[in-house]
């Protein structure tokens, strides 16, 4: 369809008057009167206001993982009288998301909230910037339209996909022989092992009642301290995994170790060969977790540098993801090695059943 356009309209009204006032006669007039209403529709698209339209984008909040589908809304109003006869809402999806961006035709638009939903499907890992809504409208011959760009910035964040992992099958395994690393102490409320004066700042569920009374003074139990291990977990170079997919794997295996630890309350680390400048130290919690995930969700399958970097991860106890081909490499510095790959593990889903048999692999620091 040909659009008329603002500039050559006005040229021809004005060519159309002229001729009709030379030549007269019904038809020049005629003529001259379906132009000048063509003209008053262009002049209504053109000059009518849009500030009236509201647009807001509502996206269900996450985590989402790779694989999940997305949930979102674009509220739609106006707080005016709406002049033209429809409106085109179309939401600009990054090119990275591989979906065709969502088109909506409101026909009838009023100041009630005008909700279009649309789902985007099976995510891939990464991070994705939604920013430009770009909304169309025109006249009823859709000879004259006009657009506006409204910015809504948000991002949704992919994390790896994970497998549900048992604490035990991870970590149970730790701490004996040349694999102690580094501990943090805590009080274990069940090994008694003996009473202490009272300390400002001491629980009062603590007080040794039979001691206090005997003594006279305050008394508090005090018990055997026992060790917690920390951990990292370290993640090969990219350009060590043969294959894109291996590369997710490995990200998703990263991810399950990570969420197995957050669950359970453990503290770990994180550490990538191609990013020693973004070295996670051990820590527990919620906030930690989704730190590090969100970190996994941007490493490309590029590596930023050219060579191998070597970095220290501290006294913790280490479980090493790296490919099948590298395994020896990593065997005398490994707690815990998980090799991806040919020779290693080939499906996510397996995971579970190979992590007892790997940590054999790990021949600990020497």
């Amino acid at each position: 369809m040909i659009r008329l356009r603002w500039p050559p309209l006005l040229a021809v009204v004005l060519a159309v008057l002229i001729f009709a006032i030379y030549q007269g006669g019904a038809l020049p007039w005629h003529l001259f009167g379906f132009i000048a209403i063509l003209a008053a529709i262009a002049s209504v698209v053109r000059f009518a206001p849009w500030h009236p339209v509201r647009v807001v984008r509502d996206v269900a909040s996450g985590p989402y993982r790779a694989g999940d589908s997305v949930t979102a809304a674009l509220n739609v109003s106006t707080t005016a009288r709406w002049l033209w006869p429809h409106l085109v809402v179309e939401d600009q999806l990054p090119a990275s998301l591989n979906q065709k961006s969502p088109r909506f035709v409101i026909n009838q638009l009023s100041s009630h909230e005008t909700r279009l939903t649309y789902e985007v499907p099976n995510l891939p890992r990464g991070v994705y910037a939604l920013d430009a809504i770009t909304l169309t409208a025109g006249d009823a011959f859709g000879l004259v339209d006009r657009s506006l760009v409204v910015h809504a910035p948000e991002d949704i964040v992919v994390w790896p996909t994970t497998v549900s992992l048992g604490v035990n099958a991870v970590f149970g395994q730790f701490g004996q022989g040349e694999r102690r690393g580094r501990r943090t102490h805590h009080e274990e409320s069940f090994q008694l092992r003996g009473v202490r004066e009272y300390v400002t700042g001491d629980r009062l569920s603590r007080i040794h009642w039979k001691s206090s009374a005997h003594t006279g003074n305050f008394k508090v139990k005090q018990f055997e301290t026992a060790t917690a291990a920390e951990f990292t977990i370290v993640l090969d170079r990219a350009s060590h995994f043969a294959t894109a997919d291996d590369w997710e794997l490995a990200l998703s295996t990263v991810g399950s170790v990570l969420e197995c630890a957050a669950y359970a309350d453990q503290s770990i680390g994180l550490g990538v060969v191609d990013r020693p400048d973004a070295h996670f130290l051990p820590a527990s919690g919620a906030g930690a977790f989704r730190e590090m995930m969100n970190f996994l969700s941007q490493l490309p399958y590029q590596s930023p540098v050219e060579r191998a970097v070597w970095a220290r991860w501290g006294d913790t106890q280490l479980i090493v993801v790296t490919s099948s081909e590298k395994m020896d490499e990593w065997r005398s510095q490994a707690d815990l090695l998980i090799p991806v790959g040919a020779e290693g593990l080939q499906h996510l889903s397996d995971l579970p059943r190979r992590l007892s048999p790997l940590t054999a692999e790990g021949g600990g620091r020497r």
